[in-house]
């Protein structure tokens, strides 16, 4: 095995240090032998190469060229879906608009030993717009089976400076990485990498002459040749490795190894600094003043007699929001869309019963303030859009609503059914979010919710001869953990079984009741009965019981001694359960686990767990209790000796012997 290895390894550096393999169409043989970098995978990525670079146009001015070039091998079934590729392009307006050109492509397979190549043809591509000013283009490679290459490149045109960030990593490994930008003299940019990533690869800065021929008009003068000194950022690199998912990792893309370029000056000969940074005033201005945005929170005069009718007769602030809310969720469902500018407008939006979020969300805000509510829109980044790192437009995708109460500002999103006052859809806990109020004054608040998601669950059992328990049970559900119950079983009682029952084995319920269910904002209850089969283990005389039953945590599913990503718990949680099993008659009990109280960092969770004896019963009461939703790779080490205490803990057992 160890000299397979090392032929494969010599083997890649040979095909490494050979540039013109790389080269778009130098598709051979030995692209099909190397294996990945990182063994078993989907697919990985053979060469990728980012080159972005300014050229001149007379009488138009500077053009931004993204050429990009891929190179991908498909190992699996899975792989397959590497055959698609999507490129989003900025559409301003039909005349100021980013082009992706000079497209070409083609997929390789190993046919009799020979390398066959089937072109890319232009049915093969599509185009969707994704809101009034993105759209995507994507394309199909053809002929595309496990074992292919498939390879291809693309310019993308675009008159603005501004520089989109570029990726270095992706969920699977990449062989080679070329990545070069020359960065024009007449901008200002600042560059940073994400400081979340684990994988910071190091670039070379260098400097270099552009000379092109300048005609008449603004920001050059006289006609002319010009030279500019341009500096230019370099990366080559080989074995780039994947961004792998772990388990309760979160969204990949806040880990994503990646090149943030930002825009933040010109400096044209002849001519003043201009300055493009933006504070996180200006942008929530900008955003506001956009018709898609800010114009769409006044126009309120098409529903306006329909809104006087849905509140006859409601007086109080918080009844109001609330029919409004509950109007808006049942009238406009969400299209799947996100978007913080409306891509309908809500007068279409409300008219059709769809949107996407910012026209939901927009119209929800514009009815609160006509019923002379005070509320103002939240922009925010969703999780899979990751956490805005300097003030940009683009850090936002997402706008929620607020409304100020005495208690203080309370979040709203009617994207989603069961959401309810402050309880966000998940996809929308992104750390904190941007409140925009009148004239563009903005300031910072917490996504989170300040209260932990609570269940409670109290089992009042005995064992029969047959060491069945059975008895009745009480479990009680707030917040997410309710919203989640709601989402995943729609009501129906089968699935409300099915949930409660989750996976354990010989576990069957019944005389189930339920109480709260409709009222989102409200905690759900349930009563039913249950019976349990085998509960416990009978050894001669002795009987032995795990104390938590079913609700015992048996398994870490942190079985990695280390990780690169934090955990994301998604929310704060406590929950708590409550056992009381009575003794069987002509049992004792002869020993009991230990009472404990286990403690992660500073304070940061905790798991309590209480025994106790009473006359004829034996009480059990567990806690597990997290303050904070992420725990980051540092603490990784101490969290999963935490959590193998927490299954170790729940596995003693209470040992009874016949009297």
């Amino acid at each position: 095995m160890k000299y397979r290895f090392l032929f494969l390894a010599i083997v890649a550096i040979a095909y490494i240090s050979n540039a013109q393999d790389l080269d778009y169409g130098d598709v051979s043989k030995l692209d099909f032998e190397i294996p990945s970098v990182e063994g078993d995978q989907d697919a990985h990525v053979i060469y990728r190469s980012v080159e972005v670079r300014f050229e001149y146009v007379p009488g138009e001015g500077f053009s931004q060229l993204r050429n990009v070039q891929e190179r991908i091998k498909i190992n699996s079934e899975k792989g397959l879906e590497y055959a698609t590729h999507q490129v989003r392009l900025y559409n301003k307006n039909n005349r100021t608009k980013e082009k992706m050109t000079g497209l070409k492509g083609a997929t390789y397979t190993m046919v009799d030993g020979k390398v066959k190549k089937t072109k890319l043809r232009r049915s093969g591509t599509f185009e969707e717009d994704l809101d009034d000013v993105w759209k995507q283009e994507s394309f199909t490679m053809p002929n595309v089976n496990i074992g292919s290459i498939v390879e291809y490149e693309y310019t993308i045109r675009s008159p603005f400076p501004s520089i989109d960030d570029i990726d270095l990593q992706y969920t699977i490994p990449i062989a080679n990485l070329h990545v070069k930008v020359e960065m024009l003299e007449y901008y200002v940019y600042n560059v940073m990498f994400n400081p979340r990533a684990n994988y910071l690869p190091s670039f070379d800065k260098t400097s270099g002459n552009q000379t092109f021929f300048v005609g008449n008009g603004a920001q050059t003068g006289a006609a002319s040749n010009r030279t500019a000194r341009n500096e230019i950022l370099s990366l080559d690199t080989n074995n780039v490795p994947a961004l792998t998912p772990e388990p309760m990792s979160g969204s990949l893309e806040n880990y994503r190894a990646k090149m943030i370029i930002e825009l933040s000056g010109s400096r044209f000969p002849q001519e003043p600094y201009e300055n493009f940074a933006s504070s996180w005033e200006d942008v929530s201005k900008k955003i506001l003043d956009h018709p898609n945005f800010g114009d769409q929170l006044k126009n309120t005069r098409f529903f306006r007699d329909e809104l006087e009718a849905l509140l006859y007769g409601v007086t109080s602030d918080q009844e109001k929001m609330m029919v409004i809310y509950e109007m808006v969720k049942s009238k406009i469902k969400w299209d799947g869309y996100y978007g913080k500018f409306a891509r309908k407008g809500i007068k279409e939006a409300y008219k059709e019963g769809a949107g996407n979020v910012a026209d939901i969300n927009l119209f929800l805000i514009a009815a609160f303030k006509e019923a002379g509510l005070t509320s103002y829109p939240v922009l925010l980044s969703s999780k899979s859009h990751g956490i805005p790192l300097f003030p940009t437009q683009d850090g936002f995708n997402y706008v929620i609503a607020s409304v100020q109460s005495e208690k203080g500002l309370i979040l709203l999103d009617a994207t989603e059914p069961n959401a309810a006052p402050n309880l966000l859809p998940v996809r929308a806990l992104n750390w904190q979010g941007r409140v925009i109020k009148e004239g563009g004054q903005s300031s910072w608040v917490s996504l989170m919710s300040e209260n932990p998601t609570k269940e409670l669950i109290m089992m009042n059992l005995s064992l029969d001869d047959d060491l069945v328990a059975k008895g009745a049970v009480q479990r009680r559900q707030t917040d997410y953990r309710a919203y989640h119950t709601r989402n995943e079983t729609s009501g129906q009682k089968d699935k409300l079984k099915k949930m409660l029952v989750d996976d354990a084995q010989n576990l069957n319920i019944s005389d189930l009741k339920v109480d709260g269910y409709e009222t989102k904002s409200s905690p759900i209850t349930f009563k039913y009965n249950l019976t349990y089969k085998d509960a416990a283990e009978k050894i001669g005389d002795k009987i032995y019981l795990t104390p938590l039953l079913f609700e015992a945590n048996d398994e870490n599913p942190f079985k990695k001694k280390e990780r690169n990503l934090p955990v994301d718990l998604r929310y704060p949680f406590l929950t708590k359960t409550i056992v009381n099993i009575d003794i069987p008659e002509g049992y004792e009990v002869e020993s009991l686990p230990e009472s404990k109280k286990l403690v992660f960092g500073d304070n940061i969770g905790s798991y309590s767990y209480y025994t106790s004896l009473t006359p004829g019963a034996v009480n059990i009461r567990a806690e597990f209790e997290m303050t904070q939703s992420l725990v980051m790779p540092d603490l990784y080490p101490s969290w999963r000796e935490f959590f193998i205490s927490i299954v170790d803990l729940d596995a003693e057992k209470i040992v009874l012997k016949k009297i």
